[in-house]
């Protein structure tokens, strides 16, 4: 009893390198389609608000109505009654002025060639270092049309 006193003694810790590694691996976390789905809804949404809030402010111009063809009575009625004819030109040049804008935004975000290829070694990269895809067709017809041999060859390079 006498050796028994307030002091209390801890052994030294003793790492193991492979619960180190555990503790620090990222487990990958996918979501399932629903999920996706929802969380691109929830942005979209937030996206909304924060546009409206800055029109609210004022820092923003308010958006005009989004007039097309079918709607233009009903958006535009003051004028739609006084001149039709100068308020469907009008409306014609809104509308392909949107379409033009919308082609012109795709050209900007579309990849060049060379960022293309880029693209597709990096992904064949990726791919060959964890795994190798193989598709393996059989053919119990030799003798077979131009198209399906034309499929075949193309799905074999």
């Amino acid at each position: 009893m006498d050796r028994i006193t307030h002091y209390v003694q801890h052994p030294v810790p003793l790492k193991n390198e492979a619960i180190e590694e555990t503790k620090n691996m990222v487990i990958p976390f996918y979501l399932t389609e629903k999920e996706k789905k929802k969380l691109r809804r929830k942005k979209r949404l937030e996206k909304e608000k924060d546009k409206q809030e800055k029109v609210a402010l004022g820092l923003m111009p308010a958006p005009g109505p989004r007039v097309t063809m079918s709607n233009y009575l009903r958006v535009l009625t003051k004028e739609a009654i006084q001149d039709p004819s100068r308020c469907e030109k009008k409306v014609k040049l809104i509308v392909t002025q949107r379409v033009n804008e919308h082609l012109a935004r795709n050209e900007a975000n579309k990849l060049s060639s060379q960022q293309k290829e880029t693209k597709m070694k990096r992904k064949h990269d990726r791919d060959l270092s964890n795994e190798c895809r193989i598709a393996l067709f059989k053919l119990t017809n030799v003798q077979l049309q131009a198209q399906l041999k034309f499929k075949v060859d193309m799905n074999a390079q």
